[in-house]
């Protein structure tokens, strides 16, 4: 699980918001950041972990 606390400088955190989902755990409703803008943000990070979950967020993407 990834926390973001800020995103990409080409993703207005407004817009981000604006488009989250949202998933239950355990019960309680939580506001998720949307697949397309997880993978902005990991391309923007460009840590070598992300690189690997950006293959594995598009490879699910296109099962959606």
């Amino acid at each position: 699980m990834d926390i973001v606390t800020s995103t990409a400088e080409d993703l207005p955190s407004e817009a981000a918001w604006s488009r989250r989902a949202v998933m239950i755990l355990a019960g309680i409703t939580v506001p998720v950041i949307a697949l397309d803008d997880l993978i902005i943000t990991k391309r923007a990070a460009g840590r070598p972990d992300d690189l690997i979950a950006i293959r594995k967020l598009e490879e699910r993407r296109k099962r959606q």
